[in-house]
């Protein structure tokens, strides 16, 4: 008997499908072992030994691969064929040989595509394990471990508030800095643009006046109203005509087929994806056998998909849109492996499949490889320069016609910032043509700062400055919003005061290990690894030498020499000019004392030096005229508005109430704390039981009460208005248990997909006793320190699966005995 190792059941089951009698498939459900999460894991004195532990989560996955092994004569390894999937099969080995269940016959078999084809072919070129990506991925994880682990520590004892620091991440994160830091010291400028509309037989179009008396307009010649002004009367009482007519033929060619980046790229463009979800609906599509393997930053296709695609193109359209020979592409990104085919769909002749997400993006990588190798677009461009006839002002329009579209016809790349481009239909004109002047028109403009990093333009950089690997990056983007550093604002990534401040604390004390050219350097250096030009371990060595002695200099140093050199750093930006010219350091409450930034228990902020006489403090990253006084503000009747560790409250002698989510704090005036302060609220006996109900707000919201028994309420306004009947009939719906009946029409918090063995949609639901996830068939309940919004598809299916091979829970057994009283 034959043992195939694979990582995922979907996978599996698929595989044991096509291979038959004498093969038996089991998945290890992703990395079986990793680093134990402690100090020690690896050891730089015994050339950086790594220790090894098996995760707890797949124990039993482990058990049966063991089991299996006993009884096979041959072991095949077909994880996925990247560094991460030849990791896996390694690991997988040593622990069978560690069980002493390693089969004689190892073999390692690798396939782009899960098809019966694809498969069958693979097996029967099987190959040995490959060292050097062994050693690649060995190199990275304890280049991970020994940043991380070094960092970590240090952060949290010199930077209130900050929670970690990754090596990759970390770069990203400055990327999102820098640009915000470009957007901080922006300042718009103002300019005019002059133009005029024409109309030739029937046809209109708009000329921009490019040159005034001589001299050159260029974006931001006109500067303000009256110049503008002075230059829309001149455009408004000449004649003109055309000077000089320029038609440029163009040719417009498709772009590559997809890998890892540009498929989360046009995904977020087009589909609105984040990177993660791309990731998981990918793997999904390629579990399912529809298209290639989707970790790659190859951009050419095999010569048989080449052909099928040419074949689809000729049978959906004429001969015109097949090119004479067929297109292959060359990657001019830094670092790029196009160690595997790009991603396409296993099957030309399918151009639809699957529903929902999965068929959105199953559309995007069909439409983009078949475009790949369709004609070029041709296109024709035409330039018109129109002159008065005192010589005073010329005008110029331009127009794009196309001609023959060619793969536009089906795909056209989409922009992550798209300008306006000329592509207006422009009339027949010759020079000597006087067309009609139709109007005049002076437009005022504002310099735009550079827009925020979207998930698609973020992936993009990276790449481009070689930092990182495409199939990462989801995880990567995902770890920034995790630790909080980053937040989404339309789609865009803006930094959290602690990733500005972690930030500040990286580029001040460890420059060298989050500049762009030197991990883009690193890199390449793992690249080395892979590709067998380098020792992992003088990699490792020679990051260690450098980077211990720094680490071990910073965390010498006390927090309060950190904070002073991170105030001079960070000075620019958190003392910005003050519009008078008054010195930005000035206390603007006492008016002596100098700004300063601390560090206190809950993180950074910016001080008076005149503390405790001057109480004035600002949120760091809050300065000029956001800066706001931390200290308590007067309500009126011996109220105070005061903030706190949890945020903003109101304070009357000893008596305090939070200030609720619900209520806006420009609102909170002496009224509304005096309402909030008057709780609990009593809205009367209840009928039957003659004891009180009453309305309050506790640490999980508004809520009544009555005899030991809750009740929720959706807002605060409903702690001051419910009344009895009211009162009574929501107690008794939570008392009867409606809430837990109505279970079923619940809304999900998250939809994550199909079941890839073929079961129904799988949900993140609340639920009684926690978050949990289903099927519609098996219910598994999520660890607890599992965030419910960021489960993916891949720990769902795990867990649900764990879950159903234990069978039905057992329930406990009853006596048919009272206790004794």
């Amino acid at each position: 008997m034959k043992l195939v190792v694979v990582e995922s059941p979907a996978k599996a089951k698929t595989i044991e499908k096509y291979l038959g009698s004498g093969h038996r498939v089991l998945a290890s459900f992703g990395h079986v072992r990793d680093l134990p999460p402690k100090d020690g894991s690896v050891d730089p004195d015994k050339a950086f030994e790594m220790l090894w532990q098996v995760s707890p989560d797949r124990s039993k996955q482990l058990k049966a691969i063991v089991d299996e092994a006993k009884n096979a004569d041959t072991l095949i390894l077909a994880t996925d064929p990247d560094r991460e999937g030849e990791a896996i099969s390694w690991h997988v080995q040593e622990v069978l040989r560690q069980k002493r269940a390693l089969p004689s016959n190892v073999q390692r078999v690798t396939f782009n595509a899960i098809t019966n084809s694809a498969v069958t072919e693979a097996m029967k070129k099987p190959r040995g394990l490959d060292e050097d990506l062994i050693d690649a991925y060995k190199a990275r994880r304890a280049l991970d471990y020994l940043v991380g682990f070094t960092l970590s520590p240090i952060l949290w004892r010199k930077l209130p508030g900050a929670k970690s620091a990754g090596r990759v991440q970390s770069v990203a994160l400055r990327l999102i800095v820098d640009r915000e830091r470009e957007i901080d010291v922006f300042r718009p400028q103002e300019y005019w643009s002059v133009s005029a509309t024409f109309e030739s037989d029937g046809q209109q179009f708009t000329g921009r006046l490019v040159h005034l008396d001589g001299s050159k307009i260029d974006r931001l010649t006109i500067g303000n109203r009256g110049d503008a002004d002075a230059a829309k009367a001149v455009v408004q009482a000449a004649r003109f005509t055309v000077s000089s007519v320029e038609t440029k033929p163009l040719s417009k060619n498709p772009p590559p087929p997809f890998t890892t980046s540009t498929l989360q790229q046009e995904a977020a463009r087009k589909l609105g994806f984040s990177a993660s979800h791309t990731m998981r609906v990918a793997q999904s599509l390629y579990e399912d056998g529809l298209i290639t393997y989707m970790r790659t930053d190859g951009i050419d296709m095999a010569p048989e998909a080449i052909s099928a695609a040419r074949r689809a193109i000729a049978s959906r359209y004429d001969s015109g849109f097949v090119p004479d020979k067929p297109r292959h592409y060359q990657s001019k990104i830094k670092n790029a492996q196009e160690a595997h085919e790009a991603i396409r769909p296993t099957d030309f002749d399918r151009p639809r499949a699957a529903s929902g997400d999965h068929a959105r993006l199953y559309e995007l990588v069909y439409n983009r490889a078949l475009a790949s190798q369709m004609a070029s677009a041709r296109l024709e461009r035409t330039t018109v320069e129109l002159t008065d006839g005192a010589g005073r002002a010329v005008l110029r329009a331009s127009g794009q016609v196309v001609l023959f579209p060619g793969f536009m016809t089906l795909y056209d790349e989409g922009r992550d910032d798209p300008q306006d481009e000329e592509g207006a239909r422009m009339p027949a004109l010759r020079e000597g043509d006087a067309p009609a002047k139709t109007g005049v028109d002076a437009m005022q403009s504002f310099t735009q700062p550079p827009p925020r990093y979207s998930e698609a333009s973020l992936v993009k950089r990276l790449e481009e400055l070689g930092i990182g690997r495409p199939s990462t990056y989801a995880a990567t983007l995902q770890t920034l919003k995790d630790r909080e550093y980053v937040r989404i604002e339309k789609g865009r990534f803006v930094p959290e005061e602690s990733g500005r401040l972690v930030t500040a604390f990286l580029e001040r004390f460890f420059d060298r290990y989050v500049s762009y050219d030197y991990t883009a350097e690193l890199e390449e250096e793992l690249d080395d690894v892979s590709g067998g030009r380098l020792d992992w371990q003088k990699l490792l060595d020679g990051f260690w030498r450098d980077f211990k002695p720094k680490a071990g200099e910073v965390m010498e140093q006390k927090p309060s020499e950190i904070t002073q050199a991170l105030d001079e750093f960070l000075a620019p930006w958190l003392y910005p000019p003050r519009a008078d010219g008054s010195d930005p350091r000035i206390c603007p409450q006492c008016g002596n004392g100098r700004l300063s930034l601390r560090g206190g228990k809950f993180g950074a902020f910016v001080a008076c030096s005149n503390y405790p006489d001057c109480k004035y403090t600002q949120k760091f990253g809050q300065g000029g005229e956001q800066a706001q006084t931390e200290g308590p503000t007067e309500l009126g009747d011996g109220i105070l508005l005061k903030r706190g560790r949890f945020g903003p409250y109101v304070e009357r002698g000893d008596k305090r109430a939070s200030i609720p989510k619900d209520i806006s704090l420009e609102d909170v005036n002496a009224e509304v704390a005096e309402r909030l302060l008057s709780l609990p609220r009593e809205i009367g006996p209840h009928p039957e039981s003659g004891k009180p109900i009453t309305a309050s707000i506790g640490r999980y919201g508004p809520y009544l009460a009555h005899d030991g028994k809750y009740a929720k309420l959706s807002s605060t306004a409903e702690v001051f208005e419910t009344g009895m009947n009211a009162a009574v009939s929501k107690l008794a719906d939570a008392a009867s248990g409606a809430g837990r009946r109505q279970g079923a029409s619940r809304e999900p918090i998250a939809v994550l997909g199909k079941h890839p063995a073929g079961g129904g949609e799988i949900k993140v639901m609340p639920g009684r006793y926690g978050p949990y996830v289903t099927d519609g068939a098996t219910n598994a309940t999520l660890p607890k320190d599992a965030k419910p919004e960021e489960v993916t598809l891949d720990e769902a299916v795990r867990l649900i699966d764990e879950r159903a091979a234990k069978g039905p829970a057992k329930k406990g057994r009853r006596t048919g005995r009272k206790k004794a009283k």
